[in-house]
């Protein structure tokens, strides 16, 4: 059955997203299913139900309302469960051993004790647990059919529940065999050939190979999956091989064979990454060589380049033994699988014979880039053929770059090994360009949509933030990782195997697979890296020299370095930057920023141990190369770009900084941000008369703030700085004032204001923990009123105080510390020292009293000026002003007057007769 576009009104297919014509989306609401007889019938009955039972059920619901009402009254704190949490959409490969991502809000921050996915009753693996999408791996064993899945994030929430779908994923056994360790196996079956040389292995081991029934489904717009096998020992797990051992599929004829490759499926990361293989055109044959399999499978581009079939049923015969191929390619049992990148591909279009109709393209003289667009794209958006010239030359540019630094040896392959028939000949490269493909689907997810599942590379054609060029040779060194690194990228840029996490050294921990995941940020952190500092000038802005470098405006602080959401790993690349440069004799290294990382991509790559996370040799190179550990440098990496002057400017960061510019609403600040571990919070705020004027009255002439933070093992400095700007940065970090640490006193911790000034506070805390926490934060002000003020005041004014009369303050301070000593306050009255009074032991909402400036005759007036200490240090001065006086004033005439305008004179004069009482002087204004 097929359907037709409603825009252009090409015929689709019932499941396709897009249309191959015009790219319109074809998916829409599904319309209602109409009652059936009974069940309308059902529904007319409720209508005409009688009324008794509307009010019954009317009076119900009011009640029920009121019952809740009360019992939010009663108990405020508590908030029905799950309420907030919505799942929306599962996708991904809903098969057992394959990963998924739920889509949703309100999943919360990650708790290792008590995050939880269940499926079918099966606890599943969590990759990523972000508030908004959770990444798993489907337990083995779940068999096809609807599952639940159940998520919990306690005390957050508790058992929200989902219904999905899940796919039977059968195999069946192609072939049995066992390798000896001295010599070689040659086994060849229905469609298949393996090889394995002697010394494979080290012990006798059993393998077998199985097809999958149909591969795991797949919607990839470029490229079709033609089978999907397995390679395992006798027990299902997976097999590491000593040497390279060879795997090759027949395909249909030379064509496909040209066009064909394999990919390997890597459990953790439920993606199936890319491996560099060569082709026979004379046996129509496909070859994979490597150390290690998981399930692999093979697969065509649908980009088709019109080489020529094989007829001769002969020539299909021709070396098919796998000892002639590796005689010939000489080191090729010497290869490494060689991967690219690992992002889905979401949609499908275009899937025909005659792609050809459909795309143009573009491609440089060397035959290492190609470029294409699809025409009716073109017809839409015509600066696409612009932009896919511009991306070519990026491209170059960027491969020569990094050619330079790395060498030719370590770049992507560009061509691509032929055999030829016969004994005699040898095997001749034909070029094999990096395929970019330019798709307009992808630009609102922009730089993370992109796919390399086949060596090529998807590109959005709309760069709102001109970062086209970066974007190019940012994916380019994402090959250049993989070409250098090989087999290892498959466990360093996800996770690892499942013999690792399921058995011998985790004891099914799923903890590990967020241990494992680590691993991802180093290589897209590394990618944005080169793209910005190495292939571009985007990161420090070199050819104009009057602006400020900026940070990369996607990284969080309030994540950890090594964390991955998607966006802060990109930009970590500040971070490295840090490092490597303002940390690392500065002027040399960024001359030779080139240099310095190269030494840090071999070091840490080279030291990289696959039973571990890339933090630790990152560790190592950090603290090598600075004498400091990761986690101190990432916490003053923030120090110093918000206190630093040469350091780049940051006003613009993705997360983990709050800003407080404006006028203060409360005399307290408070302020709650999440905070995951090892990470830190940055809270800003800019005082001056303005901001100020809410927390400080105008008896204020000295204060003192301090911050309050939650939880205890929050630790934290503030710095105070002329203003929040770049430019108020200084040129050495300004002395920290404490924030939570146990051995600091109150003094370190007060930070001095004078009514007036204006200044820059910079508060910096950091979760010491590995825990996820939320941080609260409040910005606290030191104050002291005069509670009787009106009262003295009143009796001085009709001569009536006393030397009974006592003055009475209370003040607001800071909670001493243990070890600290206590506050002492200087009270001067009207300016007289023969009224000096010293109070001991002042305390925070505690008044105290002194007594009131009485000589023989009451004083015209009283003025007071209180001086507020912590030791020698001053905290607090208040200066008396005249209290408020209440006016009553009362307006004598007529309540309306009428007057009459001549177009001559559009002038009247009006008078009134207002008294006011007390009488003092006052100011009337007419509005």
């Amino acid at each position: 059955m097929s359907y037709q576009c409603k825009n252009c009104g090409a015929k689709i297919n019932p499941g396709a997203k897009f249309c191959n014509q015009c790219g319109m989306q074809t998916h829409t609401k599904r319309e209602p299913a109409p009652l059936s007889s009974h069940a309308y019938r059902q529904v007319s009955e409720k209508k005409n139900a009688k009324g008794l039972i509307i009010l019954i059920s009317s009076i119900g619901l009011v009640l029920i309302v009121v019952a809740i009402m009360l019992f939010r009254l009663i108990l405020p704190g508590i908030k029905p469960q799950n309420s907030f949490v919505q799942i929306k959409e599962v996708t991904g490969q809903p098969y057992g051993n394959r990963a998924i991502r739920i889509h949703g809000t309100g999943f919360g921050f990650y708790d290792a004790e008590n995050s939880r996915v269940m499926i079918d009753g099966k606890e599943a693996g969590i990759l990523e647990w972000e508030e908004d999408e959770i990444f798993i791996v489907v337990p083995p064993g779940v068999s096809g059919g609807k599952k639940e899945i159940k998520i919990e994030n306690p005390p957050l929430f508790k058992n929200t529940v989902i219904q999905q779908e899940f796919l039977e994923h059968k195999k069946v056994e192609l072939a049995r065999a066992v390798i000896l360790p001295e010599t070689e196996m040659d086994l060849e079956g229905e469609g298949f050939h393996f090889f394995a040389p002697a010394g494979s292995v080290t012990k006798k081991t059993e393998i077998i190979i199985s097809k999958y029934d149909e591969p795991s489904k797949d919607d990839s717009p470029y490229w079709t999956v033609s089978g999907e096998y397995s390679i395992t020992d006798r027990k299902g797990h997976h097999i590491f091989f000593e040497k390279q051992v060879f795997f090759g599929v027949d395909v249909a004829d030379a064509e496909e064979a040209a066009n064909a490759s394999f990919q390997i499926f890597d459990e953790l990361s439920g993606s199936w990454v890319a491996a560099e293989t060569w082709f026979s055109e004379t046996n129509a044959r496909v070859y994979i060589a490597t150390t290690h399999f998981s399930d692999i499978r093979s697969f065509f581009s649908d980009m088709r380049q019109g080489f020529g079939r094989l007829t001769d049923d002969a020539a299909r015969n021709v070396s098919r033994k796998i000892t002639y191929v590796t005689d010939k390619l000489g080191t090729a049992k010497d290869w490494t699988v060689e991967l690219i990148q690992d992002v889905w591909v979401d949609v499908k279009d275009t899937a025909n014979k005659d792609n050809k109709t459909y795309f143009d393209s573009v491609s440089d003289s060397e035959n290492r880039f190609i470029i294409f667009w699809r025409k009716t794209d073109y017809q839409k958006d015509p600066s696409i053929r612009e932009k896919a010239h511009l991306m070519l030359a990026a491209f170059v540019h960027a491969y020569e770059e990094y050619a330079a630094i790395f060498g030719v040896e370590n770049m992507p392959s560009v061509t691509k090994t032929k055999l030829l028939s016969g004994f005699f000949n040898d095997p001749v490269q034909v070029p094999n360009p990096i395929r970019v493909y330019i798709d307009p689907r992808y630009n609102k997810s922009g730089a993370v949509a992109k796919s390399a599942t086949t060596g090529n590379i998807i590109m959005p054609s709309d760069y709102q933030d001109d970062d086209l060029v970066s974007t190019a040779a940012h994916e380019l060194f994402h090959a250049v990782q993989y070409k250098m690194l090989g087999l290892k990228q498959l466990y360093m840029a996800t996770t690892t195997y499942k013999d690792l996490t399921d058995n011998w050294l985790t004891g099914n921990n799923t903890q590990l697979y967020r241990f494992y995941a680590n691993n991802v940020w180093f290589f897209d952190a590394t990618a944005e890296y080169a793209a910005r500092f190495i292939a571009t000038n985007v990161g420090f802005e070199a050819e104009d020299p009057t602006k400020t470098p900026m940070i990369h405006p996607r990284i969080e602080a309030n994540r950890p370095y090594y964390a991955n959401n998607g966006v802060h790993e990109y930009g970590v690349s500040s971070f490295l930057d840090y490092i490597l440069t303002y940390k690392n004799s500065p002027d040399f290294a960024k001359e030779f920023r080139w240099l310095a990382f190269k030494e840090m991509w071999d070091t840490v790559t080279g030291n990289y141990s696959m039973a571990s996370s890339i933090n630790v040799p990152f560790e190592r190179y950090v603290y090598d190369t600075i004498k400091e550990n990761a986690d101190g440098a990432y916490l003053n990496f923030w120090k110093d770009m918000y206190t630093l002057r040469d350091m780049p400017d940051a006003n613009i960061i993705a997360n983990g900084k709050a800003d407080v510019l404006s006028r203060f609403k409360k005399s307290k600040q408070n302020h709650e941000m999440q905070i995951m571990g090892e990470a830190v919070g940055i809270f800003r705020y800019l005082i001056n008369p303005h901001t100020a004027s809410t927390i400080q009255d105008e008896t204020s002439l000295n204060s003192s703030f301090w911050f309050e933070v939650s939880p205890d093992f929050m630790h934290g400095d503030v710095y105070i700085l002329s203003g929040l700007s770049e430019f108020d940065r200084v040129e050495e970090r300004p002395l920290a004032h404490p924030i939570n640490y146990a051995n600091s006193s109150l003094m370190d911790a007060l930070i001095p204001y004078k009514t007036g000034d204006t200044c820059g506070l910079v508060a910096i805390l950091n979760n010491t923990t590995f825990e996820d926490t939320t941080a609260k934060i409040t910005l606290a002000s030191t104050e002291l009123k005069w509670d009787n003020q009106e009262e003295i005041e009143k009796k001085v004014s009709n001569t009536t105080l006393r030397r009974n009369d006592k003055l009475k303050f209370t003040p607001i301070l800071p909670k001493l510390k243990a070890g600290d000593p206590p506050f002492t306050a200087v009270v001067l009255l009207n300016d007289n020292y023969d009224y000096l009074t010293k109070i001991e032991n002042v305390k925070s909402g505690k008044s105290f009293e002194v007594a009131s400036p009485m000589q023989d005759i009451p004083p015209q007036e009283v003025t007071v000026n209180i001086k507020i200490f912590l030791r020698d240090k001053l905290v607090h001065e208040y200066q008396s002003v005249q209290g408020e006086t209440k006016a009553i004033v009362r307006i004598s005439g007529p309540e309306v007057v009428r007057y009459v305008l001549e177009p001559d004179n559009l002038k009247a004069n009006h008078s009134f007769l207002a008294e006011a009482s007390p009488k003092v002087g006052y100011d009337f204004i007419w509005v």
